[in-house]
């Protein structure tokens, strides 16, 4: 439908329900606002009567109470309206087939081009920690007085999808070509998410010259992944100075000024010069500290700089992810900087990087099987767009990168076998942890 400007209608749209089933559950309030690509047209909202009661917990998240929704039309005496506003436009809804499919249990026909937001994010926000719609208005700086009202939430929905679909503008031609592809050997509809790039941004993505099929190259990724440079460890091997090792663990050093609310502790420096003079001896060393020593740092700082002084890597090995995650994001950094104040060209030196089992990195020979596939259902090909606009710029093929949820196991994208484990290397460092 076009409006009178010329321009192509859109109705971002929403419901609020006494529940989540559309075969037992009722619509108690619709909120729509129709725009164009110049601004909004009109808006729309009424409350509905789902002759019956309100669940406590409904009353709660949305605050409407039982009077208003008692006062209010029945749906039967509002779906006209509905259908007048909604006709000949392009929807835009969050989840959308949940409030489509309320529509359609009401009687209502919907069959014009729906464009869903948990979609446009799961594409251009591949690694977004969550797909609400609150958060996503968060992370898109987009306000809103009140969630889960109807009308408030259609005009976020807009905000989001205007905020969203404008990245779409910036997609590789080719990638966009691999998505159309996608949608149409299955049964998963992105066509009017890409169309509406076009209409949005003023980019004619279909038409400009594209590049590698799906904007991924296996040279160009095998290149930017590879193995780095092999070290060179020298011939005579340098020990660990365990008094500087103690004298950056100690108050009033270089250290110490990098860590807030510092504080010396003894039996932290006790170990760090026992793993030092380990290192130096060779042998092996059991320590058991209690929390608050500060073992990390004890042991980090001398591996630190043993590795630097002699070209070589070492590996730290953790029980859990997370302690990894630790290391890497705070613990880490945290020794490179303190050691740019007391060893300047060993911080210049120190590289580190996580490596995780085989299970947590994408494997892209099963990747490119999958892709190459003529059957897939709507999971697997929204989970192929979504690793295609993150594989050009990951240095880690780490599926955490990723908000996959239950979707990686489902459609088999881990390594099988030795053979389809990733070749690639986690980030790529020159003397790595």
């Amino acid at each position: 439908m076009r409006s009178l400007t010329g321009l192509r209608e859109w109705v971002a749209f929403d419901l609020e329900t006494t529940g989540l089933s559309s075969d037992s559950d009722d619509i108690i309030e619709i909120g729509a606002v129709k725009f164009t690509a110049k601004g909004v047209v009109d808006e729309f909202q009424s409350l509905v009567n789902p002759r019956r009661r309100l669940p406590a917990f409904i009353r709660e998240l949305t605050g409407i109470t039982q009077s208003e929704v008692d006062s209010a039309p029945s749906f039967s005496q509002v779906s006209s309206d509905v259908t007048e506003f909604l006709k000949g436009a392009t929807l835009v809804a969050h989840n959308a087939g949940f409030d489509v499919g309320f529509l359609r249990a009401k009687g209502l026909d919907i069959y014009q081009p729906i464009c869903d937001t948990w979609e446009l994010a799961y594409l251009t926000r591949p690694a977004a920690p969550s797909y609400s719609l609150e958060q996503l208005a968060r992370s898109e700086r987009v306000d809103s007085p009140r969630f889960h009202r109807a009308l408030e939430d259609a005009r976020v929905v807009r905000e989001v999808f205007l905020k969203l679909v404008s990245d779409l503008g910036y997609f590789d031609p080719a990638l966009v070509a691999e998505l159309r592809r996608l949608s149409q050997r299955s049964d998963w509809s992105i066509g009017p998410l890409l169309d509406s790039a076009e209409e949005f941004t003023g980019a004619d993505i279909q038409r400009r010259p594209s590049g590698s099929p799906g904007g991924i190259s296996s040279a160009s990724l095998a290149k930017r992944l590879a193995q780095p440079k092999a070290l060179k460890p020298p011939d005579k091997m340098r020990n660990v100075d365990s008094q500087v090792v103690i004298e950056a663990l100690s108050s009033g050093s270089p250290f110490a000024d990098v860590i807030g609310d510092f504080q010396e502790r003894p039996q932290q420096i006790e170990m760090a010069g026992a793993v030092a003079e380990t290192i130096n001896l060779g042998g092996r060393l059991i320590v058991e500290a209690g929390t608050g020593v500060g073992k990390s740092l004890a042991y980090l700082l001398p591996a630190a700089l043993y590795a630097t002084a002699n070209d070589k890597r070492v590996v730290v090995s953790t029980n859990t992810i997370n302690l990894q995650e630790q290391l890497i994001q705070k613990d880490l950094p945290m020794v490179k900087e303190a050691m740019s104040r007391f060893a300047p060209e060993a911080a210049e030196a120190f590289r580190f990087t996580q490596l995780k089992g085989r299970a947590n990195y994408i494997c892209y020979r099963r990747w490119r099987q999958m892709r190459s596939s003529t059957d897939l259902d709507a999971a697997q090909a929204r989970l192929m767009a979504k690793t295609l606009t993150w594989m050009p710029t990951t240095e880690t093929g780490d599926r955490s990168e990723l908000n996959l949820g239950h979707r990686a196991a489902a459609v088999g994208l881990g390594p099988s076998s030795p053979r389809s484990a990733p070749r690639a290397a986690p980030r790529r460092a020159g003397r790595a942890f």
